[in-house]
C-alpha cells in the first residue's frame, strides 16, 4: 500500500500540532505515573501493549479510509493519529474512574441504617451490618449494644453455624473462643466431622465459591478495613444473647428442596469441587503481587465500588442475577429473613435489639408487617459506611 500525504498542509499541521500535544499532556504524566506506582518495568509491559494495539490499529485505519473513500495517510500521521486515540482513552478512562472513586468515597458515601420499629409494647432496635466495615463502626455497634442493655433491650444477632450441635449457647467470652472457634475451626483437620465436611462442599458448590473462616478476613484486607466478629457483641451487661439464625444444615435442606422441585427431571448432580473458586488464595496472591502504592490505588477504587453497591440495591440485585446463584442467594437472604421476623414477632422480649446484614431488612420488616400490621418504623439514624 502505497501512502499519499493530505494536500491541505495547514489543516494537516494544525491537527498534528493538537494531536502532539494532547498526546505530550497525557501520555507523560501517565508514563510518570506508572513508573512511581510500580516501577520501570511497568514501561516495557506498555510499550510493548501499545506496539500490538498499533499493529492491529494500522490495517484497520487503512482499510477504513479506504472503505469511507478518504486518502491514505503516511505512516508518520498514522502513528500520531493511533498515539491521539489512545491518550484520548486514558485520559477519559481516568477523568471516569476518578470522578466515579472521589464521589462515591468523599462526596456521598454509603450509609447504613439503624431502625427503630415498633408494635404495640414491643419495640426492635434494627442496626443494619455490614461483615467488613472499620474498627470504629464496629465499636460503635458494640457501645450501642451495651447502651441498649442497660435499657433492658436484649440481643438478636446472626451467625449461620454448621448444625444444632454448633448452635449451644456458651455465655462467657472465653469459652466462645476456646469451645466454639477451636472446635469447629481448627486449622490442622478443619475441626469438622465427615458430614459437616460434606455438608460444606456441597454449599461451596451451589454458591461456587470456597466458604470458610478466612473468607470475610481476606476480603477485608483489599480494603484496609476489617472483618465483622460477633464475639466482640456478645456478654455485655447480661447474658442475654441469641443466635437467631438457620444453621447451614436447615439451609441446605431447604435449598436442596427447592432444587428438587426445579429439576425434578433432572439427574441428581455430582458435586464438582473443581469449579468451586477459592477467593481466599486468589486474594493472598494478589495482594503478594502488590507493592503499597499499587495496593493504595486498589483500596481506593474497592472503597468506591462498595460504596455504590450499598447506595444501589437495584445493581446489587442485577449482579445477583448475572451470577446465576439467585436460588442459593433466595435461601441465604430470605429463608433467613423469614426466620428472623418470626422470630421477633413471637419473642416474649419486649425490647430487642437486632444486629443483620443490610440486605435483610426490607424483607424482615415486609414479612413483621404481613404478620402484623401494626408494625411502623419510628426512627431512623444513618451511620458512614467507610469512614
Amino acid at each position: 500500500m502505497k501512502f499519499i500525504k493530505s494536500n491541505n498542509y495547514k489543516t494537516l499541521r494544525a491537527t498534528i500540532t493538537l494531536k502532539v500535544f494532547t498526546v505530550f499532556i497525557v501520555l507523560l504524566p501517565f508514563t510518570v505515573w506508572i513508573v512511581y506506582l510500580s516501577g520501570f518495568k511497568w514501561i516495557f509491559y506498555i510499550a510493548f501493549s501499545f506496539i500490538i494495539y498499533f499493529l492491529i490499529f494500522l490495517p484497520f485505519s487503512v482499510f477504513w479510509r479506504k472503505v469511507i473513500k478518504k486518502e491514505q495517510l503516511d505512516f508518520e500521521n498514522i502513528l500520531g493519529s493511533f498515539l491521539y486515540k489512545i491518550s484520548t482513552v486514558i485520559f477519559i478512562s481516568f477523568v471516569f474512574f476518578w470522578s466515579f472513586s472521589y464521589y462515591n468515597n468523599v462526596v456521598s458515601p454509603a450509609k447504613l441504617q439503624i431502625y427503630t420499629l415498633e408494635s404495640g409494647n414491643k419495640t426492635v432496635i434494627f442496626q443494619t451490618m455490614s461483615h467488613v466495615w472499620s474498627k470504629k463502626f464496629y465499636k460503635q455497634v458494640e457501645d450501642n449494644i451495651k447502651n441498649a442493655k442497660e435499657r433492658w433491650y436484649v440481643l438478636f444477632y446472626e451467625w449461620v453455624k454448621i448444625n444444632k450441635q454448633d448452635e449451644k449457647k456458651l455465655e462467657k467470652k472465653d469459652l466462645i473462643k476456646e469451645k466454639l472457634l477451636k472446635k469447629y475451626w481448627n486449622k490442622k483437620n478443619n475441626g469438622r466431622n465427615e458430614s459437616n465436611k460434606k455438608l460444606l462442599e456441597e454449599f461451596n458448590e451451589a454458591l461456587w465459591i470456597k466458604f470458610d473462616k478466612d473468607l470475610y478476613k481476606n476480603f477485608s484486607k483489599l480494603y484496609w478495613l476489617v472483618a465483622q466478629d460477633n464475639i466482640q457483641f456478645l456478654g455485655f451487661v447480661n447474658d442475654k444473647d441469641f443466635n437467631i439464625d438457620l444453621t447451614l444444615e436447615k439451609l441446605m435442606k431447604i435449598y436442596r428442596e427447592k432444587m428438587k422441585k426445579k429439576e425434578k427431571n433432572e439427574t441428581k448432580k455430582i458435586i464438582n469441587l473443581d469449579k468451586v473458586k477459592d477467593v481466599n488464595k486468589d486474594i493472598n496472591e494478589l495482594l503478594k503481587n502488590l507493592n503499597k502504592r499499587e495496593l493504595k490505588v486498589l483500596v481506593w477504587v474497592n472503597k468506591s465500588m462498595m460504596n455504590f453497591l450499598i447506595k444501589n440495591e437495584n445493581f446489587r440485585k442485577k449482579i445477583l442475577e448475572l451470577s446465576g446463584k439467585q436460588d442459593i442467594m433466595w435461601v441465604i437472604v430470605n429463608d433467613r429473613d423469614e426466620n428472623l421476623a418470626q422470630e421477633i414477632q413471637n419473642s416474649n422480649f419486649k425490647k430487642i435489639y437486632v444486629i443483620y446484614w443490610m440486605m435483610h431488612f426490607e424483607w424482615v420488616f415486609e414479612r413483621l408487617k404481613n404478620m402484623d400490621k401494626t408494625w411502623k418504623i419510628i426512627d431512623t439514624k444513618e451511620v458512614f459506611f467507610i469512614n
